[in-house]
C-alpha cells in the first residue's frame, strides 16, 4: 500500500471554454522516509492543464507537538488550472478526471484520486454560399456549407428570401442536427418563377438564412446572386437577320458570277466550232493562181487574224444545285443551299453552345454537342448529325465542282 494520502479539493468545478479555473490536490506522507512527490492530471489534454508547483518535498507525518519549525510539512497541496480551448474539442458536459500523484523515490508510490469536472456550453455556426453567383434559364442550384464549430450539437434549419419576392427556394434538408466539429453539405434549388423567352441576363439578389435552435448562437446570412437567362439570348434575333442577308447577298452575287462564267456545255460547243471551222477550210479547194503582179508594185501582206482568248474557269465552281459552304473565310466546299443555311444558323449559335467552365475552357461544348471540324480548327460546337454531314460533304467536295 503506496505511503501518501491524496485528496481533490474541486467540488462543483466549471469552466467555460476559452477561460480558466482551478482547484488544488492534496497530498500528505504517510512514510516513514522524506519524500517528493509529482502531480499529473490524467483525462484531460495536458495542454489544456497547468499543475503548480513542478513538485513537493514532504517529511513523514508524526505529532505535530514534536516538530520543528524548521522541518518541512507532512503535507503540501498542488493547484491545478484548467484552461480548455474555445473550439468543438472541448465537448460541453462532464468530464471524469484523475490527480495521479507519484513519489520520485519510490515507483511503486502513486495513488490516483478521481474528480469530474463540467465544461460549459457555446455555439458557433460558420456557413460559405457555393456558388456565389448561379445561372440558368429555369433555375440554378447551389451548396450552402455548414460547420459547427461550437463545443455541442446545434439542430439548424435554413429559409431563402429576395427582395422581389419572385425566387422559390428548396433545401434538401431544410432542418438538420450538425455535431460539435462536424460539417454539412445543404443543397438548394433556385426557382426562377417562369420561363423567359427573349431578352437579356436578369439578375436577382437572394439570401439564405441559417438559424440554430439555440437562442445563444449566432444566426448566419448567406447572400447570393441568380443570373435569370433567357430561352433566345437579346443578340441572337439580330445576329441571324444579319447573317440571312448576307446569305442572301452572296447568293445575288454568286449567280451573277454563275451567269458571267461560261458552263461546260458552253465550252464543249465553242470547241466544237472551232475545229469544223478549221476541218472545213482544209478541205476547201484551192483558189485559181492570181496574175502576178508587175515588178513595180510589192505584193502587200494579207494581215492574219489575231487568235480568240480560250474560256478559263475558277476551280472552285460548284455544278448546278450547289453553292458554297462558306463555315469560314475561304471554305468553298460545295453544298445544298439548305446544308448552308445550317450552318450559318450553327456559326450564330456558337457562343450559346460552349461551357467556359468545362474541361477545354472556353472551347468545351454544352451537353449534346460535339466540335464541327469542317477543317482542324474549326472548333463550333453542332449536333453530332450535323458533324457527320459536314465529313460526308468534305469527302465529296471534288465531285461537286466542274472540272476546267
Amino acid at each position: 500500500m503506496p505511503d501518501l494520502a491524496v485528496s481533490i479539493q474541486a467540488t462543483g468545478v466549471v469552466v467555460a471554454p476559452g477561460s480558466s479555473a482551478t482547484f488544488t490536490v492534496e497530498v500528505r506522507n504517510l512514510g516513514t522516509v522524506v519524500e517528493r512527490y509529482r502531480c499529473e492530471i490524467i483525462g484531460m489534454d495536458p495542454s489544456w492543464v497547468t499543475v503548480t508547483p513542478a513538485s513537493i518535498e514532504l517529511f513523514p507525518q508524526h505529532d505535530e507537538s514534536r516538530r520543528r519549525p524548521d522541518e518541512p510539512p507532512s503535507v503540501g497541496r498542488f493547484t491545478v488550472s484548467l484552461h480548455p480551448p474555445r473550439n468543438h474539442a472541448a465537448t460541453a458536459g462532464p468530464w471524469p478526471i484523475g490527480a495521479k500523484v507519484t513519489s520520485e523515490h519510490d515507483s511503486t508510490g502513486r495513488v490516483v484520486e478521481e474528480t469530474t469536472v463540467a465544461i460549459l456550453p457555446f455555439g458557433a455556426l460558420e456557413a460559405t454560399l457555393h456558388p456565389s453567383i448561379a445561372s440558368g434559364r429555369r433555375g440554378a442550384d447551389a451548396t450552402a456549407q455548414i460547420t459547427n464549430q461550437g463545443n455541442r450539437p446545434e439542430a439548424i434549419s435554413l429559409a431563402g428570401s429576395d427582395p422581389a419576392g419572385k425566387l422559390g427556394f428548396r433545401f434538401q434538408p431544410q432542418d438538420a442536427t450538425v455535431a460539435p466539429g462536424e460539417s454539412l453539405g445543404a443543397r438548394i434549388h433556385l426557382s426562377a418563377g417562369g420561363i423567359k423567352f427573349v431578352g437579356s441576363n436578369e439578375t436577382r439578389p437572394f439570401r439564405i438564412d441559417v438559424r440554430a435552435a439555440s437562442i445563444d448562437t449566432e444566426p448566419r446570412a448567406l447572400n447570393g446572386t441568380l443570373e435569370h437567362q433567357p430561352l433566345i439570348p437579346s443578340g441572337l434575333p439580330v445576329a441571324i437577320a444579319a447573317i440571312a442577308a448576307l446569305i442572301l447577298g452572296g447568293l445575288a452575287v454568286f449567280a451573277r458570277l454563275r451567269s458571267k462564267t461560261p458552263s461546260l456545255a458552253d465550252v464543249s460547243a465553242s470547241a466544237s466550232a472551232s475545229v469544223a471551222a478549221s476541218v472545213a477550210a482544209s478541205s476547201s479547194p484551192s483558189p485559181s493562181p492570181s496574175p502576178s503582179p508587175s515588178p513595180s508594185e510589192s505584193p502587200s501582206p494579207s494581215p492574219s487574224p489575231s487568235p480568240s482568248p480560250s474560256p478559263t474557269l475558277d476551280p472552285n465552281t460548284c455544278i448546278s444545285g450547289y453553292v458554297w459552304r462558306e463555315a469560314y473565310a475561304g471554305d468553298f466546299v460545295c453544298v445544298t443551299p439548305e446544308q448552308r443555311a445550317l450552318v450559318a444558323a450553327d456559326n450564330a449559335a456558337a457562343a450559346s453552345r460552349v461551357d467556359p467552365g468545362g474541361a477545354y475552357g472556353p472551347n468545351t461544348c454544352v451537353a449534346g454537342y460535339v466540335w464541327r471540324v469542317a477543317r482542324p480548327e474549326d472548333l463550333v460546337c453542332v449536333t453530332p448529325d450535323e458533324r457527320t454531314q459536314v465529313a460526308t460533304d468534305n469527302d465529296a467536295a471534288s465531285s461537286r465542282r466542274i472540272s476546267p
